[in-house]
């Protein structure tokens, strides 16, 4: 599957999922086992609410299963598995919102295309907003100097958790 129809299907599993409180924030496609991966969060997080967690997962899963859904919006030639996931602590990263919330963080970034001359990148995400073009920039400071790309771009990202920090 193609970004195109990964987008589209996060659109239709967010919209298929609203009335339980839920929102899709990033599905994968695993072509070689024929697995499709939906990762959820709620709808609008808020302080003090409990993480995604399993039981979330069962019935979002349930959810998808009966109203079939999916299978009408991006047909499939043969069967797939379904894997209804929460985000995790290093969640992807999709729509300005996610980007926005999670300023001051370390991301990692692939593109569809090169921009500035690369299309792949980690860093601590300094930046998102608006340009004069009325298209949405993100902006990280890497290794090799801030990176600053279009949204539009993007093919994935994803938090960075630092596994040797300690609180």
């Amino acid at each position: 599957m193609n970004r195109t129809q990964l987008d589209t299907l996060i659109k239709v599993v967010s919209d298929d999922l609203s009335s339980l409180g839920y929102r899709c924030i990033e599905i994968q496609w695993e072509a070689d086992t024929k697995t499709l991966r939906v990762f959820l969060d709620h709808e609008l997080p808020s302080e003090g609410q409990l993480p995604f967690n399993m039981d979330d997962c069962l019935e979002a899963s349930r959810h998808l299963n009966e109203t079939n859904r999916i299978d009408e919006s991006v047909p499939f030639c043969d069967s797939y598995s379904l894997e209804v996931s929460s985000p995790g602590i290093e969640r992807p990263l999709r729509c300005q919102g996610d980007f926005e919330r999670y300023v001051g963080h370390t991301i990692e970034v692939k593109l569809l295309e090169p921009h500035g001359n690369r299309v792949h990148g980690k860093g601590k995400l300094v930046g998102v907003g608006p340009t004069f073009h009325e298209s949405v920039e993100i902006t990280i400071d890497t290794n090799r100097g801030p990176w600053t790309f279009p949204l539009s771009t993007l093919s994935m990202a994803n938090l960075v958790y630092d596994w040797y920090q300690l609180n």
